[in-house]
């Protein structure tokens, strides 16, 4: 690993400020980057490093608090566990533009997003959509031969699974007492969020 750099976990991290934007620098959504990091579509290496500063054995991140917002989120649903930081050298820091960046009101633990009133809801549903398809990769799994090869359909019986609206476009069959799984579409990638600015 390269000085100055070190594995922090998300919910170890405080916030400066005590509002972040609900889109990137160039306008992108920042719940469009937290569906693909969700999915695995990206990793947190695959965004510019944090960089964090130690303070009063408290570390705050100095930049990136939108993307500390989504890491914070996953590292909950235990979807990453730690993430790679830049650390400021306490020599190298800037105390007076910390001061003029610190906002937060609760000491770093939360922020607030600003500028889109249906945010909550759209970012439970992003993740209850998630739990459903992660759901579906957990119902035991049977085919007529034993292990199932690459290619071949999921074969769930009636008993192991019910199917609801899960606002996913499935394609489920009968067949006599089975019910075919077809791998499901769970969601549509957006074309363009991945060149966003991650800032």
């Amino acid at each position: 690993m390269v000085r100055n750099e070190r594995k922090l976990k998300p919910l170890q991290i405080r916030f400066l400020h005590d509002s972040i934007a609900h889109n990137f620098k160039d306008g992108p959504p920042i719940l469009d980057t937290f569906t693909d990091l969700l999915y695995g579509e990206l990793t947190p290496e695959d965004l510019p490093m944090i960089e964090v500063i130690r303070d009063n054995d408290k570390w705050y991140s100095f930049n990136g608090h939108r993307r500390l917002y989504l890491y914070k989120l996953l590292e909950e649903h235990n979807v990453i566990d730690e993430i790679t930081v830049k650390v400021i050298p306490d020599e190298d820091i800037d105390w007076k533009r910390v001061g003029r960046k610190k906002s937060t009101k609760n000491d770093g633990e939360s922020v607030k997003v600003r500028g889109d009133e249906s945010f909550v809801d759209s970012r439970d549903q992003i993740i209850q959509t998630w739990k459903r398809s992660e759901d579906l990769n957990q119902v035991q799994i049977t085919t007529s031969g034993g292990s199932r090869h690459h290619g071949e359909p999921y074969i769930v019986t009636p008993q192991t699974m019910s199917v609801g609206n899960t606002g996913t476009h499935s394609n489920i069959s009968n067949n006599g007492t089975e019910a075919v799984f077809r791998s499901p579409e769970i969601r549509t990638k957006k074309k363009g969020c991945l060149q966003c600015v991650i800032l």
